[in-house]
């Protein structure tokens, strides 16, 4: 008489069996994956130390540091004499408004970490009245902070 696994092969046992396949198989793959990272490691670790082991040994030559001394001033004022042809040109203009525009970047960066600390310190003080009154200066001054 032929073997009869009916008996054996029920829908939770069926789903048990599959489960358990699939845990072994991820096992195994994981296993194999972990291998081959620790394998690559100490691939990448040996050529790790053989760079930093031939940057150690090898000698730096004593190179010319750029220095803002008396020949980097005449460099500069040579390049500016090209870029800008004189003080009335559009350059010049030009030179000034980006110049003028940084150090407006800058005062208005400071504002408003300086108005940011305040609100914080409104919250943590709990004062309703002085917490509306600084976010009501931060939002008036954000449309005209984003010009900049």
């Amino acid at each position: 008489m032929a073997p009869n696994f009916s008996k054996f092969v029920s829908r939770n046992n069926a789903l048990a069996a599959g489960g358990a396949a699939t845990a072994a198989v991820w096992i195994l793959l994981s296993r194999k994956r972990q291998r081959s990272l620790k394998l690559d490691r100490r691939k990448v670790k040996r050529a790790i130390d053989e760079e930093v082991k031939y940057f150690i040994s090898e000698k730096k030559e004593n190179r010319v540091k750029a220095q803002v001394d008396k020949q980097f001033l005449k460099q500069l004022g040579q390049l500016l004499k090209i870029i800008v042809p004189g003080w009335t040109s559009p350059e010049a203009g030009f030179l000034f408004l980006v110049a003028l525009s940084l150090v407006t970047r800058s005062v208005c960066d400071l504002w408003m970490i300086d108005n940011g600390t305040k609100i914080e310190s409104a919250i943590v003080s709990m004062d309703k009245q002085l917490f509306k009154k600084r976010l009501l200066n931060f939002v008036i001054a954000l449309p005209i902070i984003s010009v900049m």
